[in-house]
């Protein structure tokens, strides 16, 4: 894992993508995203024994008064096994405008969606299909928004039932409106498909209200609302069969999300700013399935509800005491309550619907969450600066069912220091000094030998040393030390505490021969042991240790602008030890060799395609010798 990770920085330090973004259009009807680029893409990537597919589309453009926006996405993805699993996801959506006059323009969507995976063979559930065609009108009443009411039809298919209905669509895209210094922003989508005898709806709404009195002194109120309903198809059990006369049951699933939230920003002067935050949410989840069983009613799934109530405070204060001292303080509570039940609870008393409401009730959980931080940043002079920040936070979790031992308190502090030195131009020296201490406590009995303490130390040194202009180096040492101990463990029969410790060395160095060629180097070598721990005298019996060692190296050359080739070596291994009192003894081992190469073409200032691969030969104890061969392939146009 650390090999790849390594290989992909090691990659992608060899490479500068470029990104351009296209002139923004602007029609009745539509809002043009400036940061989407008209583009087509094909990605292929093999890893061991799965294979991806990307394909991606998107253009937009305007042709006199008509605007058309396209949007396609395919996936597709194959794992080899005795039995080859293939999964493909397709996603299509296009919208067409035409300007009838200024305020007016005719609108067209057609969306598609189809899911096809093998693994649900025999079931059913593999395939799914949902298609939509609308066409309506965009009203610009005024410059700042855009109504879009459509009507159209939707075709929607599930495990062998295919359903049809007529569809309404209407949203709502306002841009900055300015009223009595209110600067006010409204977004809104509102969908109801009638597919008898299913209903679907996705509805959301976000308004935000701006007042900017003086300086940064502003505040920001926002309303965000949210609803989403699906049906699906259920396979019915023969007692439904026959009570029905279905074949399948519908489950429904709803989903209402209401927030509100205000930020206040409060510039006392040049060097305080005050910022006040809070937030209001509130969401409900509702399950049921519409065919019961009427004999039995015990043998059908009960409707279930879930309410959470979410409520959040910030205070936060800044303070800059001059041009090289700048400090903060902030303060946050968080309360969250979380409700299940039980909408239809039968008035039997039967065993079986007391042990449900039980079941549920058992799910119910009240959380509060209270953190004071702080931070505080020292430009000692032009090449040094300090930086100290901390923070406390501490949860309290209870479970009010008594048939729930869950209840408990956590306790985590982090502190961080960090310098950056710039002792001159050609070397740059940065120290990171990270400590947390945490404490979990189980509040009952029975959980309680979870108690425990968990202390992280961690030191990361960094030196960047540029000798000339075509040579750059980074090296960072890093020490880290996890203690956890157990709170009770004197009472149990065996050691639980335990220790991590670890060593790591990076080294990156890239070194520009020429213009067009270069040379570059990664390793990544990590030393790591673990111990059972005996806190109270400090002391270990060591467990296991290991040493993992990843070597990357390249040569790059560009023969001109459109044609970068590089080609290198990797090697990673893992040693295993085991310990037989104080002494190690090698108790498995995994070594991986092979060539890394990638190629990047530019056709014109349009087209970029690369090839990355990899082939590598692992040995492994008590494994037969194998290879893996793996590879990407990317080809983007810009449209």
């Amino acid at each position: 894992m650390h090999a790849l990770l390594g290989l992909a920085f090691f990659l992608s330090s060899i490479t500068n993508a470029q990104e351009e973004y296209s002139t923004a259009k602007r029609i009745i009807g539509i809002q043009v995203d400036t940061l989407q680029r008209n583009t087509a893409s094909i990605l292929f990537d093999k890893s061991l024994n799965t294979y991806h597919w990307t394909g991606a589309t998107f253009y937009k453009n305007s042709i006199g008064p008509l605007f058309i926006r396209l949007n396609e996405q395919f996936l597709s993805t194959l794992i080899r096994t005795n039995r080859n699993l293939i999964t493909d996801n397709q996603l299509f959506d296009m919208r067409l405008r035409y300007r009838l006059t200024d305020k007016l323009s005719a609108a067209s969507n057609v969306s598609s969606f189809i899911l096809s995976d093998n693994r649900g063979v025999g079931t059913g559930i593999g395939k799914a299909s949902s298609h939509g065609a609308y066409g309506g009108v965009a009203i610009q009443p005024f410059e700042q928004l855009i109504i879009e009411p459509l009507i159209g039809i939707r075709f929607d298919k599930q495990l062998d039932q295919e359903n049809r209905g007529i569809s309404y669509w209407l949203s709502l895209n306002s841009d900055s409106i300015t009223f009595s210094g209110y600067l006010s922003r409204v977004r809104g989508s509102f969908q109801y498909d009638k597919l008898n005898p299913r209903t679907l709806e996705t509805h959301n709404a976000s308004v935000g209200i701006e007042k900017i009195f003086f300086g940064q002194t502003r505040n920001l109120v926002q309303f965000n609302y949210y609803r989403n309903r699906r049906d699906f198809y259920l396979s019915a059990d023969s007692a439904l069969m026959r009570q029905h006369n279905i074949l399948y049951n519908i489950e429904s699933r709803f989903d209402n999300v209401f927030a509100i939230s205000d930020t206040l920003n409060y510039s006392v002067n040049d060097r305080m700013l005050w910022t006040f935050h809070g937030n209001i949410y509130s969401r409900e989840i509702n399950r049921s399935t519409r065919y019961k069983n009427i004999n039995d009613p015990s043998q059908s799934q009960p409707n279930t509800s879930v309410n959470e109530l979410k409520m959040e405070g910030t205070m936060r204060a800044m303070y800059i005491f001059g041009k090289s001292l700048m400090s903060s303080l902030a303060f946050s509570y968080l309360e969250r309550d979380e409700k299940h039940r039980l909408p239809e609870i039968g008035k039997d008393g039967s065993s079986a619907t007391d042990l449900i409401t039980k079941n549920e009730e058992r799910k119910n959980n009240h959380a509060r969450r209270t953190s004071l931080a702080s931070m505080m940043e020292w430009r000692v002079s032009s090449s040094d600066t300090v930086s100290l920040s901390g923070s406390a936070t501490i949860l309290k979790y209870d479970t009010p069912s008594k048939e729930n031992d869950d209840d408990r308190d956590e306790l985590l502090y982090l502190v961080n220091l960090s310098t950056n030195h710039r002792i001159n131009q050609h070397l740059h020296v940065h120290l990171a000094v990270d400590a947390s201490l945490s404490h979990l406590v189980y509040l009952f009995a029975a959980r309680s030998a979870d108690n425990n303490w968990n202390r992280v130390i961690r030191l990361a040194p960094v030196i960047e040393y540029l000798p000339w202009k075509n040579i750059i180096t980074s090296n960072t040492f890093e020490v880290l030390a996890n203690y956890t101990v157990y709170d009770f463990e004197s009472v149990s029969s065996s050691p639980r505490s335990y220790s991590f410790r670890q060593f790591a060395f990076i080294d990156s160095t890239s070194i520009s021969i020429t213009p067009r060629l270069g040379v570059h180097w990664f390793n990544n070598i990590r030393l790591y042991e673990r111990g059972e721990l005996q806190w109270q005298t400090f002391s270990e019996r060591p467990v296991n240790y290991f040493e993992e060692k990843t070597y990357l190296g390249a040569i790059r050359y560009r023969f001109d602008e459109s044609l970068l080739l590089s080609i290198g070596i990797r090697y990673f291994s893992q040693l295993k030890f085991d310990y037989n009192g104080r002494e190690r003894s090698l108790n498995g081992y995994l070594r991986s060799i092979g060539p890394v190469s990638s190629i990047e073409i530019d056709v014109g200032q349009r087209t970029h395609c690369s090839i990355r691969g990899w082939y590598e030969s692992q040995s492994q104890i008590g494994q037969p010798p194998r290879s893996v061969t793996m590879m990407s392939l990317l080809l983007n146009i810009n449209l």
